[in-house]
Order: structure tokens, then C-alpha cells, then sequence
């Protein structure tokens, strides 16, 4: 649903696994496939990276599943705009970049 929301307002939706795929897919052999992410890999020009495009990425990133599939066609609905996965493993949501920044301070610190 916070996708969704996103799409809705044509806010980028930054994720991370597309700046990643735009990373790691222009490397001939990366070393680390698939390594965290510095301040760098979300400014690369790619139609892959959500981070510098609006939308949609230009095509697939992987092999979708059911689970992922079935959440397409049926999202969350809230007013979420932001999400983390925190230190301690639980989603954290918010609705503003003020209460994002704030949730990223608490849990990812």
C-alpha cells in the first residue's frame, strides 16, 4: 500500500533493492554481489533506480512469488509514506519524512 501511496502522489519510491540491482547489474563481476548500499548507489543513473526516477523501474528486478504477487493485487490501505526495517527485525511506518527520520534515528542508530 505505501507503494501505492507513492505511485500516487508521483513520489519517488526509493527503494533500496533498485539502486542494488542498478549497482551490481553494471559491474562486470561485482565482488560483493548485492552489498549494502553507500550515499553513492542512490544517485546512479539507471531507468532500474527508484532513487532517480519517478514510477516505476523500466522492467523487472527478480522473479516475483506468490506473496509478493497476491500483496499487488491486494495492498494495505493507510496513509504510510515511509517504512524501515529497524534493528530489531519489526517494520517501523510513517507518514511524514519528519516521523520517518525520526523512526530511522530510534531504530537503525
Amino acid at each position: 500500500g505505501i507503494l501505492y501511496n507513492r505511485l500516487n502522489i508521483d513520489m519517488a519510491l526509493e527503494l533500496c533493492y533498485t539502486a542494488q540491482y542498478s549497482r551490481d547489474s553494471r559491474l562486470p563481476k561485482p565482488k560483493e554481489y548485492w552489498s549494502p548500499l553507500d550515499s553513492n548507489d542512490t544517485h546512479i543513473k539507471s531507468s532500474y533506480n527508484t532513487y532517480t526516477i519517478t514510477g516505476l523501474p523500466s522492467g523487472p528486478i527478480c522473479n516475483p512469488g506468490y506473496d509478493s504477487l497476491y500483496a499487488t493485487f491486494h495492498p494495505t490501505d493507510s496513509d504510510y509514506l515511509y517504512f524501515i526495517t529497524g534493528n530489531d527485525n519489526q517494520m517501523h511506518y510513517a507518514k511524514s519524512l519528519d516521523q520517518h527520520n525520526a523512526n530511522i534515528a530510534k531504530y537503525l542508530k
